[in-house]
């Protein structure tokens, strides 16, 4: 198969009125002819944040209308826009506590690190403040700014706050409960990727293994070589992982109780420590990345599955529409769409990870 061939995504805007709805059987067409335009839809990080990260919790147990009147809160949290800065592509599956975490380390993290170094360097070199205490103000303030630090309106004249950013999330950038509003939403999936500058993977281990977190990531793959002469549009790829976050909480409380405890424990805290930082963050981190890899390399489309079930015929729909046929896009997705993925797990997110659990340390030292 030439994949050279295929079609890209369309990046024009789908309205509720145009064939979108030719899959909705059920509706009568004086419904169809009501339908009004269905703008693109956009939502604040800090708005994704809120409510403790509650567009994260998917849970597929409750009844039908309790999941309903979800949908509609999560879906007021958007509002229409232009332009979008980043593209978030996530299984609805994946841990959400720990997504909502990995979220907010990419919020967060720089505000946190740089008011938590101001403040200590403030109480401890200019009030000549204890530096127990200044070390406990610190990395509380630390921990604090990056678990609720997009809640805080910190503004910098010629700098726009992550918190800030527009992005599309499926779970509140498209309306889950009007089946005609979804339908146009999920086909107006080439236009969300043309407005948006780069796309975010929050990778899962079921991530390849749920057929629209492919569907999305192959569309901005081949959406992007027809944008690539307009503007350079950027792939990021930050795993989701346990095991980073305990390590983090595990250090501040090392370097919390350093600060108070007496020197003869302070080999037995050094070595735990140690071997808590190897195991749960260098070893844990390559782990992840060594199973990104396999599990690119191992694609099964016969077991791909949709969170709703009603969507995987609408996706495979549009599949056939967009690539010419399946057995296409499953060819391209092999060949361009794995390549491409391979080469965004760089090394840029374990370094910020050992920041983020080494940012304690950093605290203590200068206090």
């Amino acid at each position: 198969t030439n994949n050279n061939s295929l079609s890209p995504p369309p990046l024009e805007h789908r309205s509720s009125t145009s064939s979108t709805v030719s899959s909705i059987s059920s509706l009568d067409n004086k419904q169809l002819e009501t339908a009004a335009l269905v703008p693109l839809h956009g939502v604040t990080m800090t708005k994704l944040l809120s409510n403790k990260g509650e567009a994260f919790y998917y849970k597929q147990r409750r009844s039908h209308i309790r999941r309903k009147r979800e949908s509609r809160i999560l879906y007021d949290l958007s509002e229409p826009v232009e332009e979008l800065d980043e593209f978030i592509s996530h299984s609805w599956n994946a841990d959400p506590q720990v997504a909502v975490w990995t979220m907010k380390l990419r919020v967060n993290f720089w505000l946190a690190v740089i008011i938590s170094i101001i403040t200590t360097i403030t109480m401890s070199w200019i009030l000549c403040i204890d530096s127990t205490i200044t070390t406990i103000v610190g990395i509380f303030l630390y921990v604090i700014l990056l678990a609720r630090g997009q809640d805080i309106p910190v503004k910098v004249p010629g700098i726009r706050r992550a918190a800030d950013k527009m992005v599309f999330f499926d779970r509140c950038c498209i309306d889950q409960v009007d089946p005609i509003r979804k339908v146009a939403g999920i086909k107006s999936i080439g236009a969300y990727l043309n407005k948006c500058d780069s796309f975010l993977v929050l990778w899962s281990d079921d991530y390849f293994q749920r057929l629209w977190c492919v569907f999305e990531l192959a569309c901005f793959l081949k959406g992007s070589e027809t944008m690539s002469k307009q503007r350079p549009l950027k792939l990021f790829m930050m795993p989701i992982q346990k095991s980073v976050f305990r390590c983090m909480f595990l250090t501040t409380a090392y370097w919390l109780l350093l600060s108070v405890s007496p020197r003869s424990l302070r080999l037995p805290l050094d070595v735990i420590m140690s071997v808590a930082l190897l195991r749960f963050v260098i070893l844990g981190d390559l782990g992840e990345r060594m199973k990104m890899r396999y599990a690119l390399s191992e694609i099964d489309f016969e077991t791909v599955q949709c969170t709703e079930s009603s969507d995987k015929e609408m996706i495979i729909d549009l599949i056939e529409e967009w690539y010419g046929s399946l057995e296409k896009f499953k060819s391209y997705v092999s060949d361009k769409m794995c390549h491409a993925a391979k080469e965004a797990v760089s090394t840029d997110r374990l370094m910020i990870h050992i920041c983020c659990v080494s940012q304690p340390a950093i605290l203590y030292g200068l206090a």
